[in-house]
């Protein structure tokens, strides 16, 4: 696989180094791309959220600089908890716009479906109050 197919200069990884439990043996690192011994999966099909890709990436004798640490070792769980708390409203809003969407395109559907004469929206296993016509 080519390093074509990227489209980023750089990986946030987690990696487990130490015997510590749970969460606390769990450091951060920054990976250039490329570097000798990274290669990626392939590129996941998703529904929706298309904004960025997805897919694994494969460490094959792949030696990472300590300089590449973020932060201090160990302290990767607290590192990926910032970053989550900080992404949660875009996912929010995120979520809300598809609802929005699905609901619009179930509507619009439901208009221009016809049973018994008339659209399906008038039936009344179908009719949700407030929902425009």
């Amino acid at each position: 696989m080519g390093y074509e197919r990227y489209e980023a200069e750089a990986a946030v990884v987690l990696q487990q180094l130490t015997n510590r439990k749970k969460h606390k043996g769990i450091s951060c690192f920054l990976v250039p791309i490329p570097t000798p011994g990274l290669s990626l999966g392939q590129k996941e099909d998703k529904m929706g959220i298309r904004g960025s890709s997805t897919c694994n990436l494969i460490f094959e004798d792949c030696r990472i600089p300590k300089e590449n640490l973020l932060g201090e070792i160990g302290q990767g769980f607290k590192i990926a908890m910032m970053t989550l708390d900080s992404g949660r409203i875009g996912i929010c809003s995120t979520s809300s716009g598809i609802s929005q969407a699905a609901l619009d395109c179930a509507v619009n559907y439901a208009s221009q479906r016809k049973a018994f004469g008339s659209p399906i929206l008038n039936l009344q296993a179908i009719q949700v109050s407030k929902i425009p016509s």
